[in-house]
């Protein structure tokens, strides 16, 4: 595939800079990354870094080499070249990537620097804990955050679903209060980056969000200097737990690896909160006031759950994690207490049968023994889980006879009218 004429534009609303290709799977098409006008400055109008990040998987699926018809930062065409392909291939093997060669020109580095010091906030505790320790505590304003992104590269939806940008719309004015209240800049950042991967959804979702992610990020280099990623994982929870998600998820394996592959001399991107597991993390902000406002930690994706629903197995992690260290009450306003409390003993029996492969549920397990609090054993567990396990059980049946299109819509169907909980 060839990409040629990056090009900036505006409208009364956006700015874009957009990348045309030619050639290959995608001829004809155009990959955009656009935010609001008022923060035109911060696009990047003479690199082609985020459009090589963001069709590295594509182009690698396809087997497809890649010539850029203008320039990429030196330091990430090197590692692209050399390092970051074999990463991506010994990640997924499954997904049957090829070693392809890249052409472009070499940017000039540049001895300016820019201003700005980002991070992404979703209003969950990964983002509050980042934003706790270098913006509320950081007294180095070389590491200090004064500027807050929120993207629309995969975390609220497929690009196709007709959902995925007004919740994505809906969630940014959500979670605007917290950026006013503390002064900060809010950059709303939209990418048809996911377009490029429709044929393998619904996996390529999580396989490739930290692409698409740091793709927008370097598309912000014309402001951003420094930027940190908040790590789901401790950094050994990454090495014990990170082979459970080879193939799936490249956030929970390879992420501490990939992120300073992909730095740039414009950039340099950070990963973050790998110093704590999530249990300490959740402890460490609880004196933070706005999270008693503003904890968002809901990974319910229909629109009428712009709050946590306080059922789903992000909105269960962190409550267990209050409960267990008897905060509950600081939360009361952002979660029903009511739902947890029906929901509490069915989730931690699910965590108690997982705990052997998944960070998130022996860390629960572990800190809520450490204070004192009983935990389900392993037979109350499997009694409990056991018509969750024949549903899913039945979930997969169906996938292997129906097509995507018709499991997804007997799947809607029975959410909507059955009243059934996706967790």
């Amino acid at each position: 595939m060839i990409l040629r004429n990056l090009s900036f534009k505006e409208s009364d609303e956006w700015s874009w800079i957009t990348v045309q290709i030619a050639e290959g799977h995608f001829d004809g098409k155009e990959m955009y990354f656009r935010v609001p006008c008022a923060f035109k400055d911060y696009l990047c109008k003479d690199r082609y870094d985020a459009f090589l990040v963001g069709l590295i998987w594509p182009a690698m699926k396809y087997g497809e080499d890649i010539i850029i018809e203008g320039t990429v930062s030196h330091r990430l065409l090197f590692n692209m070249r050399n390092y970051i392909q074999f990463l991506l291939q010994e990640f997924a093997p499954k997904a049957e990537l090829k070693r392809i060669k890249i052409q472009s020109d070499i940017a000039p580095e540049l001895k300016t620097r820019n201003n700005m010091v980002g991070t992404a906030f979703s209003g969950g505790v990964d983002s509050f804990c980042t934003i706790y320790d270098h913006f509320e505590l950081e007294n180095d304003e070389e590491y200090k955050i004064n500027c807050l992104l929120f993207q629309n590269v995969g975390a609220h939806g497929s690009y196709e679903d007709t959902r995925t940008f007004p919740l994505f719309i809906e969630r940014f004015k959500s979670f605007s209060q917290y950026p006013q209240e503390v002064h900060l800049p809010f950059i709303m950042e939209d990418s048809n980056v996911q377009m490029f991967l429709s044929e393998w959804m619904p996996k390529a979702l999580t396989q490739t969000y930290s692409l698409n992610m740091i793709a927008g990020i370097l598309a912000l280099q014309g402001e951003i200097r420094k930027y940190y990623i908040s790590s789901s994982q401790s950094y050994t929870e990454n090495l014990f737990f990170g082979r459970f998600y080879i193939n799936t998820m490249l956030d929970e394996s390879y992420e501490p690896v990939l992120i300073p592959l992909l730095c740039t001399d414009l950039i340099e991107i950070i990963s973050d909160g790998v110093q704590y597991r999530r249990t300490e993390k959740t402890v460490r902000i609880l004196d933070y006031k706005p999270i008693q406002k503003y904890l968002n930690v809901c990974c319910n994706r229909r629109p009428e759950n712009v709050k946590n629903c306080s059922y789903c197995t992000k909105c269960c992690r962190t409550l267990w994690t209050l409960e267990s260290a008897d905060k509950l009450e600081l939360v009361k306003t952002q979660f029903d207490l009511n739902i947890w409390k029906k929901e509490e003993f069915r989730y931690k029996c699910r965590q108690r049968l997982i705990s052997g492969k998944d960070n998130f549920a022996i860390d629960n397990i572990d800190f809520a023994r450490k204070n004192g609090k009983s935990v389900p054993t392993y037979i109350q567990a499997f009694i409990v889980c056991m018509p969750d396990m024949l549903f899913k059980f039945g979930k997969n049946v169906l996938r292997l006879f129906l097509s995507q299109k018709k499991y997804q819509n007997i799947k809607a169907w029975a959410y909507k009218y059955l009243k059934l909980r996706e967790f």
